[in-house]
Parts: C-alpha cells; sequence; structure tokens
C-alpha cells in the first residue's frame, strides 16, 4: 500500500485488528510503485488506481477527499488565487507517476464538471511525501488527500486554496489475484480495510 496510507491510517488502527484477530500475523509493505501482485506473491495490495488486469479482482474501497494547497509563506509572496484564470501566474509542484511517467495536472470540480490546469513546476516529484515536503518548502501547490495534510492545515503551515472548486475524490481500491482460493485471514483482513476507509478520517 501506499506510504502515506500506511502510515496515517492503516497502522494507527492496526491494535484495533489484533484485539479482533490476535493470531494473524501481517507482512505490509508500503510503496507508493506498482508491484506485480502474482510475480511477487502477495496476497492484497491497497492501491489509489485501477489496473486493467483480468488476473486480479478489485473490490472499491471509500474515496478519500482531497484538496487543493499551498504554503502560507507561498501565498504570502503570490497571493491567494481567487479564480481558476488566477492560476496562471502561480505554479505547482509537479507529480509524474513512476509506473506511467505520466505528469498529472491539477484537477478542479466547477458545477459538477472537471476543469484541469497544468501550471508552470520548478520541481517534479513521484511520491506523495516528497509531494508533500515541497508544498511545504513553498514550492508551488498541490492536490493531496486531506487527511495527508490535515496536520499542517488546521497548525497554519499549508492553507487550502479554491476551496469552493475542489478536486474530485481520489478512488481506492484493494485487489487480489482472481481465481485463487481467499484464504480467510485475507478476506477478514480485506474487510476489515473497508471498514478502517468507511470510518471518518
Amino acid at each position: 500500500m501506499p506510504h502515506s496510507l500506511a502510515r496515517e491510517i492503516v497502522i494507527p488502527a492496526l491494535p484495533q485488528f489484533y484485539q479482533r484477530y490476535p493470531e494473524i500475523t501481517l507482512c505490509l509493505s508500503a510503496n507508493d510503485a506498482a508491484i506485480d501482485v502474482l510475480r511477487e506473491g502477495v496476497d492484497c495490495v491497497l492501491r489509489a488506481w485501477q489496473v486493467e488486469d483480468e488476473s486480479l479482482i478489485a473490490r472499491h474501497l471509500p474515496a478519500l477527499e482531497q484538496v487543493t494547497c499551498a504554503s502560507a509563506d507561498y501565498i504570502e509572496r503570490y497571493g491567494m488565487p481567487q479564480t481558476l484564470d488566477d492560476l496562471a501566474t502561480h505554479q505547482a509542484v509537479g507529480y509524474f507517476s513512476q509506473r506511467t511517467t505520466r505528469h498529472y495536472p491539477l484537477d478542479f470540480m466547477s458545477q459538477g464538471v472537471c476543469e484541469q490546469r497544468t501550471l508552470h513546476s520548478q520541481i517534479d516529484v513521484s511520491g506523495a511525501d516528497v509531494y508533500v515536503a515541497a508544498c511545504r518548502a513553498g514550492l508551488g501547490l498541490i492536490q493531496s488527500t486531506r487527511y495527508g495534510v490535515r496536520h499542517w492545515l488546521e497548525s497554519g503551515e499549508l492553507v487550502e486554496v479554491l476551496p469552493e472548486m475542489p478536486p474530485p475524490d481520489m478512488p481506492l481500491y484493494i485487489m487480489y489475484p482472481a481465481g485463487h482460493f481467499l484464504a480467510p485471514r485475507v478476506s477478514v483482513f480485506i474487510d476489515w480495510l473497508r471498514e478502517c476507509f468507511a470510518r471518518p478520517l
């Protein structure tokens, strides 16, 4: 599963899992890159994207709310954008996928329509932790899950930008090999993950 999901959501909730299933042991790998589920021999993966792969079964988890934000220092230097057109004078922290090398634009929901903007960037990164770190350093706007930046939003280090036009929610999927016997320990872990992400974050 991605580093941020493991660190912020799953690991803190594991004591509750072990209270319910004390005989189960877990081997958890936190990695923002895609892996070959069958070749690696893992029971299941948690991903923020769905892979069109007939060898895998994908089950939806509750989607995560996202926000656009920037550091308070960045806003002091460049001003607070009030409209999408204002973004033309701003910059973003660029984000690219290690899996596909695709660079992602910023997405904004406006009256039910998703509008994209590609801003100038001084740095492109891959990985949620460095993405947030670059934003905290004042290098530009980012779009992140709210849970992933909530501590810095609450402290005022980061500031939400264009809250009336938030990014779409981030979809989540739990994926496991198709056509294989799903061991009870894996089944109960998947069901627990669904419960875990259904709670308010």
